[in-house]
């Protein structure tokens, strides 16, 4: 807590006040109140709009889906898609920058699934199981990460996503391609 207590007490430099627009791709392991439910591709966008050198709001849209590789007739699969606004805070140039924050976002989850049931001694098939659902919720997260703009108004940004919407969180590695206005 000290190193992040630190970090918000850098002295400003020259951090960007202009908007900033994200297409984002990475990986997020789905966690839930068990323990993981494995690990998916994710995209979606993100935003940065400044309202002070330091301060900024940072509004994540990410979507990651999760198919188990269990033997027919099992299925599990579940899409997660986080809306995740951020109140953030930065410290750097306007050529790289750094920043982390967190806040109250929104997790919908769609899920399926399908599988055998088992009855009597010794055990023996029994019938199948399928369905849908479909569950929203709010959801606490946290972000760090950093901006470089290579050229222009050309940006690179790398993050790191922790969502608590469960009792362990799920856990969010994401690389973006931007544009400063």
């Amino acid at each position: 807590m000290g190193g992040v207590l630190l970090l918000l007490t850098l002295p400003l430099t020259a951090q960007p006040t202009r908007p900033e627009i994200y297409g984002q791709f990475g990986v997020l392991r789905l966690a839930g109140d068990e323990g993981s439910l494995g690990s998916g591709a994710a995209y979606g966008a993100a935003a940065i709009v400044p309202f002070t050198r330091r301060w900024a709001l940072d509004i994540d849209v990410l979507t990651a889906k999760v198919e188990s590789e269990r033997p027919d007739p099992d299925l599990f699969s579940e899409r997660r898609l986080l809306v995740a606004p951020s109140l953030v805070a930065r410290w750097g140039t306007e050529r790289f920058y750094g920043y982390a924050g967190g806040g109250v976002g929104l997790q919908s989850e769609f899920s399926r699934f399908r599988f055998q049931t088992y009855s009597g001694s010794p055990p023996q098939p029994s019938g199948i199981v399928s369905g849908k659902a479909t569950e929203h919720g709010m959801t606490l997260h946290g972000k760090v990460g950093f901006v470089i703009s290579p050229a222009g108004h050309l940006l690179l940004r790398a993050d790191f996503l922790l969502p608590f919407r469960y009792v362990l969180p799920s856990v969010g590695l994401k690389l973006g391609v931007g544009y400063r206005f």
